[in-house]
């Protein structure tokens, strides 16, 4: 079972906010890499290789997006957990 607190999920965020970073680079390095030797394929093969290349390139995407809003929810999460986690503390003050 996993415990997260405030600092922790903050960390989680600032950590995959990297790790996508990362990802995106990859994969502009990944297009640049291709593009240098996309006038080595003609006819049929250019076509499947071009499709290939855009079917990658919308998966990975798709997992960036799903990266990018579990930070947002993660963030959205450890934002109400400060909220609450100082409502308790006045309370606990003022006992």
């Amino acid at each position: 079972m996993y415990e997260f607190d405030v600092v922790s999920m903050e960390h989680y965020c600032d950590e995959m906010r990297q790790v996508v970073s990362v990802m995106r680079d990859n994969l502009q390095n990944l297009e640049n890499l291709v593009m240098g030797i996309h006038g080595s394929w003609q006819g049929e093969a250019e076509q499947i290789y071009e499709a290939k290349i855009i079917y990658v390139r919308y998966r990975y995407i798709m997992l960036l997006d799903f990266f990018e809003r579990y930070i947002e929810v993660l963030e959205k999460s450890a934002d109400i957990c400060a909220e609450n986690e100082e409502s308790i503390r006045l309370k606990l003050i003022n006992v």
